[in-house]
C-alpha cells in the first residue's frame, strides 16, 4: 500500500480513538475533545506525515458525532433528540447531520491547527522548528 494512504488511515483511527476516549471515559465539557486532537495534530506534524489534516479531522469527527447521535438515540428511545428537534423545528435526521457537521468542523480545525502550529524547515541539512 501507499505510505501516505497508510498514514491517513492511522491518523483517522487514532483521531477516532482520541475522540471516543475524551468523550466517553473522561467527564469533561463537550468541547474538550479538541485538546487531544490538537496535540495529535502536533504529533502528526513532528512525524512529518503528508496527510490532509483538515479532511481527516473532519471525517473522523463527523463519523464519531453522527454515530454517537445514532447510538444515544437508540439507547434513549429517541426521546432527547425528538424533543430537541421539535424545539428547533428540524427533522431528527437533519439534527443528527448538523451535529455531525459541527463536530467534524471542530475536529478538522483542531487537527489542522495542531499540525500547523510548528513549521518544519530544513536549512543546510539541519531541521529547524519555527513557531508560526
Amino acid at each position: 500500500m501507499n505510505k501516505n494512504l497508510i498514514n491517513n488511515l492511522i491518523t483517522i483511527c487514532i483521531s477516532i480513538v482520541l475522540l471516543f476516549l475524551s468523550a466517553i471515559l473522561i467527564e469533561n465539557p463537550w468541547w474538550f475533545f479538541v485538546i487531544p486532537v490538537f496535540i495529535w495534530g502536533i504529533i502528526v506534524n513532528r512525524l512529518r506525515w503528508k496527510v490532509s489534516l483538515f479532511s481527516i479531522g473532519f471525517l473522523s469527527g463527523f463519523l464519531v458525532w453522527l454515530f454517537g447521535n445514532i447510538y444515544f438515540d437508540f439507547v434513549l428511545d429517541g426521546h432527547v433528540l425528538n424533543r430537541i428537534a421539535m424545539l428547533i423545528s428540524l427533522p431528527k435526521f437533519v439534527l443528527m447531520l448538523l451535529t455531525g457537521l459541527i463536530g467534524g468542523i471542530l475536529t478538522g480545525l483542531s487537527l489542522f491547527t495542531g499540525g500547523s502550529l510548528f513549521e518544519v524547515r530544513e536549512l543546510n541539512g539541519l531541521k529547524k522548528y519555527d513557531a508560526i
